[in-house]
């Protein structure tokens, strides 16, 4: 994805090409292979600097994770960001329906992860 297609808001999938559990840090999560999986959907949140170039995307389903909120793409030189797609309406909707996120389960005290 090129820095024209990144706004807030914007639908984005992650382009990585195997699971990421480096910056999922609840150990529930972790134990049930709840990370960052290749096109997981997730949406822009904020650009910061320097420069704006920093991309901030919260992932469905790991918004108080920090891949969320600490970890973001920044775009190369030719103003491209390496780890986010721009995914057509019908590959969206298939990320939304495709990954562990359908059913996050819950915890052993029954509480909701």
């Amino acid at each position: 994805m090129n820095v024209e297609q990144a706004v807030g808001g914007k639908r984005v999938l992650s382009a990585g090409l195997d699971p990421d559990a480096g910056d999922v840090l609840t150990p529930a999560f972790r134990a049930r292979n709840h990370v960052l999986m290749p096109h997981h959907p997730g949406r822009i949140n904020s650009f910061v600097g320097p420069g704006l170039n920093h991309c901030l995307v919260d992932f469905v389903g790991l918004e108080q994770e920090p891949v969320s909120f600490a970890v973001g793409f920044d775009h190369d030189e030719n103003g491209f960001y390496r780890g986010l797609l721009d995914p057509t309406d019908e590959e969206w909707q298939a990320a939304m329906s495709a990954g562990w996120w359908q059913d996050p389960g819950t915890t052993a005290d029954g509480s909701p992860i």
